[in-house]
């Protein structure tokens, strides 16, 4: 990411970007590292719940699924376990229910408020 800014200010002092462009390109060259990083954070927190006591208590894990939100900054791509309650049989995410993601919902809040946001 520094190296792609540091190309992308070179360009723009030697006169090959203008600086509106100089903004764009790294604009979205952050956004797709904040969504890696944040891709690597939630798969992190996964292996934290399935290392957990409670959930060898409560919950069988049953597989890993991807998902990928989209959000305004890009979309965040990660692996994490489904489990089965062995209460009640139920199958679950658990790190979905943590961070407060709705079961089949494909855009985060923060995407669906800007495209809601008068032009």
């Amino acid at each position: 990411m520094m190296t792609s800014f540091g190309n992308s200010a070179f360009d723009l002092l030697t006169g090959k970007l203008d600086f509106a462009n100089l903004v764009i390109e790294t604009q979205k060259s952050f956004g797709k590292t904040l969504c890696q990083l944040l891709g690597v954070m939630l798969e992190q927190q996964d292996q934290v719940l399935a290392d957990s006591s409670y959930r060898k208590q409560f919950f069988k894990i049953k597989g890993m699924r991807e998902r990928h939100v989209d959000t305004s900054i890009g979309t965040v791509s990660f692996r994490r376990r489904y489990y089965e309650d062995v209460r009640t049989n139920e199958r679950i995410f658990l790190l979905d229910e943590q961070i407060g993601l709705e079961k089949s919902n494909r855009l985060s809040l923060d995407l669906k408020a800007k495209l809601l946001e008068p032009v």
